[in-house]
């Protein structure tokens, strides 16, 4: 059996795209619970109001969070749409003068660097959320931004190579 860099990849990248489907899945549920939490979050705001230890950035950030995740394949289309001005999220737009080793590779690796971008992205919402708790920790807005910018360049990673490419000056 011939086990080739070649065949290693074409493999890999026929299993990619299940993970996009898990990767969607664990994304609208984790902005169902924090649609819900939103919800508790918003009930106890009503309950502390007259206390004075009300705070509203918890639910509106649990809120904020639980919109974006639960959109987030319409939200990653906009952001690319205005950062990019396109609305193509593939890797296939690759072509390369080189052989087809090369360009199979480095689909592939696009694909891993697009599902990198994607975690980041979620994962600048799930920050978010937790700039309204107690004892949190100074910088978070900051973090999830970063967080939140960083996957959508991921997740476009060819296109932002372009940008870099003709910011710096490279042919």
């Amino acid at each position: 059996m011939d086990i080739s860099i070649t065949t290693i990849l074409q493999h890999i990248g026929l299993e990619l795209p299940y993970a996009w489907i898990i990767i969607t899945s664990a994304t609208f549920f984790a902005g169902l619970y924090f649609a819900f939490r939103a919800i508790i979050e918003f009930k106890k705001y009503a309950d502390a109001q007259g206390t004075g230890r009300a705070d509203i950035r918890k639910p509106i950030f649990a809120l904020l969070a639980a919109i974006a995740l639960l959109y987030w394949p319409t939200l990653v289309r906009f952001s690319m749409e205005s950062v990019f001005s396109t609305t193509v999220i593939t890797p296939y737009q690759y072509m390369s003068g080189k052989s087809q080793t090369y360009n199979l590779m480095m689909k592939t690796v696009g694909m891993f660097v697009q599902i990198i971008g994607y975690f980041s992205f979620i994962r600048g919402w799930i920050i978010l959320t937790e700039i309204g708790r107690q004892g949190g920790k100074p910088g978070q807005l900051s973090r999830a931004l970063i967080h939140i910018i960083a996957g959508l360049l991921a997740v476009n990673i060819f296109g932002t190579w372009e940008v870099f490419k003709s910011i710096i000056g490279i042919s």
